[in-house]
């Protein structure tokens, strides 16, 4: 079958044509006289290119015809997949199967591991991950993405799995000229991304207020950026596949966003709206202004990857400097915004973000307060990523007994028996919610895990889950080299599993004590913070 998609996103952005071959399964399935089971197998490709779509539902079909060839060759790429980046959880059970459940619906919605991003044109993640079909269409967002993909469900796969990482960012490089045009109609410059986008890139969100005020989503994609340079040092990614214009249209952006306080000498954002979308017009999000200066700092520190004149970004890094960041004296947390006034509700995680996923510095009892002012008036129905981030923030603080209770709310949106999950509590919302699963990922991750993305270096510092007798993560990617750690109750077991030929000598460094890795030898330590250093960085 072939056909043209009936509804165009704009009246530029035409009429893609779809191929899709299929071998159906007859209509009736009947088990003759005595057989007491028998197999059908139904092969599917789709694709805008016939030719591809021929060249996969051919190779289905001749695998389908060996027998068990088809399921064995899924099994395979399961495998590979599974030894390359997992996280096991041993003494809970439940836990277990949450956390691999959720590895699985999100890898389930990204390409292959074996293909090149030049090779596969891949259209984004969307919260609903590949689902349709609620009781309306906004229950699964129309498939759009939105900063769901950079903030929540991107970081787990980076650390497995950058080369998907960067599949992910390669959809804001191909739309960035979209981007641009939007900026252009609001009349900024540089590149404005949209609050859902899809197959074209323009803004596809149905509600002005979300498409006009919600720019944070531009400030996500450039933290993604620093990560993902910062775990990888891929120069081929600024210099060959667009990344360096991407964050410099960003950074112009911004740039053409601010406006300077003539009292302060700060620069100030005004009306925005923040991840907190019960406030939709206000000045000065503390989020979003953090956002702002991590895009604006981040082009000096892709320069000098790359070899390039810091004059080029110089004017870039004194905006993100003098940037207001809203902090109240008095009570010694961030207010939301300028003007917001402790104990309003809010919808979802937002100021407590800035511990976490931001790296804003801060005093340990400015993040202690944010939390507990915070924890007060979350809206208590609101999406399940709210309490993960809740949790990575009293884990910060080695409060375990606030992070377990806090952290226990996020079972309560999986459902049963394939451990799915639903925007709210309740059911309600979108299903096969994978932003909610990236999130709970990120507790274990950068929660329990203890994992934090610096500049020069990889942090660690882990702590069990209650419950549990051992957490064991394979295939943390770190600089052309893999990881495997170990956590147990008081000792944690760190083996470098590969390396590149071209890459530095890793090191661990222990309190006081540096050892140096030998690939396929453990280094124990006592459990504790611990940094993976590359003699090559810093």
């Amino acid at each position: 079958m072939h056909g043209r998609i009936l509804t165009a996103e704009s009246a530029t952005s035409g009429h893609p044509e779809f191929h899709l071959y299929t071998n159906q399964i007859p209509s009736e399935l009947t088990l003759q006289g005595t057989v007491q089971s028998q197999t059908w197998t139904s092969v599917t490709s789709l694709s805008l290119n016939k030719s591809q779509a021929v060249e996969l539902f051919e190779i289905g079909r001749d695998l389908a015809e060996k027998g068990t060839g088809l399921k064995n060759s899924h099994v395979e790429a399961w495998e590979n997949k599974w030894n390359h980046g997992c996280i096991h959880v041993d003494g809970n059970l439940t836990l277990s199967k949450a956390v691999h459940a959720s590895m699985y619906y999100i890898l389930s919605s990204l390409p292959p591991l074996t293909v090149k991003p030049a090779d596969f044109i891949f259209y984004g993640l969307s919260p609903g991950s590949l689902a349709t079909g609620g009781k309306t269409h906004d229950d699964d967002y129309n498939g759009h993405v939105f900063w769901d993909m950079e903030t929540w469900m991107y970081p787990a796969m980076l650390i497995f799995h950058p080369s998907l990482a960067k599949m992910m960012l390669m959809y804001r490089v191909r739309n960035l000229e979209a981007a641009k045009s939007k900026a252009r109609s609001h009349g900024y410059k540089g590149a404005m991304f949209p609050w859902e986008s899809a197959y074209s890139g323009i803004e596809v969100c149905p509600g002005a207020p979300y498409a006009d005020y919600e720019q944070h989503i531009t400030g996500d994609i450039a933290l993604a950026v620093w990560q993902y340079l910062s775990v990888t040092r891929d120069v081929d990614f600024l210099n060959q596949d667009g990344g360096w214009q991407l964050i410099t249209s960003i950074a112009e952006f911004w740039e053409s966003r601010v406006e300077l306080d003539q009292v302060t000498g700060k620069y100030v954002i005004k009306g925005v709206m923040p991840p907190d979308e019960y406030h939709r017009c206000v000045d000065n999000s503390v989020y979003t202004n953090v956002v702002a200066k991590i895009s604006l700092q981040l082009p000096y520190f892709a320069a000098k990857l790359i070899g390039r004149a810091d004059d080029v970004t110089s004017h870039w890094s004194t905006i993100a400097d003098n940037l207001h960041i809203p902090f109240d004296d008095v009570n010694r947390y961030h207010p939301e915004f300028d003007g917001y006034t402790l104990g309003t509700e809010v919808k979802q995680a937002d100021v407590i973000l800035l511990g976490f996923p931001l790296n804003y510095d801060m005093p340990a009892d400015v993040r202690r307060n944010d939390l507990v002012n915070y924890d007060k008036v979350t809206d208590q129905w609101g999406p399940a990523m709210t309490w993960s981030m809740f949790a990575i923030g009293w884990l910060e603080l080695a409060e375990y007994k606030k992070a377990n209770d806090v952290f226990q709310r996020c079972f309560a949106n999986i459902q049963e028996p394939f451990k799915t999950w639903t925007e709210v509590a309740d059911g309600s919302g979108a299903y096969n919610f994978i932003t909610g699963m990236g999130g709970f990922l990120q507790t274990i991750i950068f929660g329990y895990g203890g994992i934090r993305i610096h500049s020069d270096y990889l942090e660690l510092n882990p702590v069990l889950p209650i419950g549990t007798d051992k957490l064991t993560f394979t295939g943390i990617n770190y600089l052309e080299a893999s990881f495997t750690v170990v956590v147990k109750e008081t000792m944690v077991t760190i083996t470098m599993d590969t390396k590149a030929e071209t890459a530095e000598v890793f090191e661990l460094v222990h309190k006081d004590e540096v050892k140096v890795f030998v690939k396929g030898e453990p280094i124990q330590a006592e459990r504790c913070k611990l940094q993976i250093r590359n003699k090559g960085i810093g």
